[in-house]
């Protein structure tokens, strides 16, 4: 059982209304983190207040920044509250979530209604518990590799959509700013190499996706999808189930197109 989370308001079924992202405030937010940027800038604090910002600006439940970089013990998290803090480090945990999704398939990942779609079985009833009922993830990119993503989590049910998109990833994009300018980014040969998996792992997800979509004649994003949900239904990381149908190993049913 999932020791419970006080949420910080209650939680419930769909908007009525449509949500829109507050960019007049976002802009002035990013800006101004932007301009406190630098070597000695507090990694902690100014990933914290961009959370903070995603929170408000996105009209959303909570937000959380994971950094999961390849050859290190754990990973970094940092959130807009303790409710969603712990979310995150039980995300980390359990390595289950809209953040390892994201940062493994290099895209957007997301779920409208975790009472509907419960991708993951140890984690959607955490979220829930917390409090939290929709939940995206966008990658945290770095010469092209994905070192960590930004997680949204909404109190209600909640269509992502590209308005949400366009937001997480700029938001996303000042995170690894701040990446960049912090000590853990100064030796950056030394990151690429420790990043070398993901991007190997990233690799083969793209080739799995092209085979699919080629051998069914369907879209590459729908592609992906098939595999997702095979990987989530046999408990198969996404790099391992993407390296199978590569070799050949392995064929999965023909994706459903949107």
């Amino acid at each position: 059982m999932v020791a419970p989370v006080p949420a910080s308001r209650p939680w419930g079924g769909r908007r009525k209304q449509p949500i829109v992202v507050d960019y007049d405030l976002l802009s002035r937010e990013l800006a101004a983190l932007a301009a406190g940027l630098g070597p000695e800038s507090d990694l902690h604090e100014g990933l914290h207040q961009l959370s903070l910002t995603a929170t408000e600006a996105m009209d959303l439940g909570g937000a959380g920044v994971t950094l999961q970089i390849p050859g290190a013990p754990t990973s970094y998290l940092a959130a807009a509250d303790q409710r969603t803090l712990y979310v995150e480090r039980k995300q980390d945990q359990l390595q289950q979530g809209a953040c390892i999704d994201a940062i493994e398939a290099s895209q957007f990942v997301a779920v409208d209604d975790l009472t509907v779609d419960a991708p993951w079985p140890e984690f959607t009833p955490v979220v829930l518990e917390a409090g939290f009922r929709a939940i995206a993830g966008v990658p945290i990119t770095f010469q092209g590799l994905n070192i960590g993503a930004v997680n949204l989590y909404s109190v209600g049910t909640r269509m992502w959509t590209t308005q949400d998109r366009h937001a997480g990833h700029l938001i996303a994009n000042m995170a690894a700013g701040y990446l960049i300018n912090h000590e853990l980014l100064r030796t950056a040969q030394t990151l690429a190499a420790q990043l070398q998996h993901a991007l190997d792992s990233r690799v083969i997800i793209e080739q799995a996706k092209g085979i699919l979509a080629e051998r069914h004649k369907v879209r590459p994003d729908d592609a992906f999808e098939a595999i997702r949900a095979f990987a989530r239904r046999n408990r198969l990381k996404i790099h391992e189930l993407a390296t199978q149908i590569v070799t050949g190993a392995i064929d999965i049913p023909q994706p459903t197109s949107r």
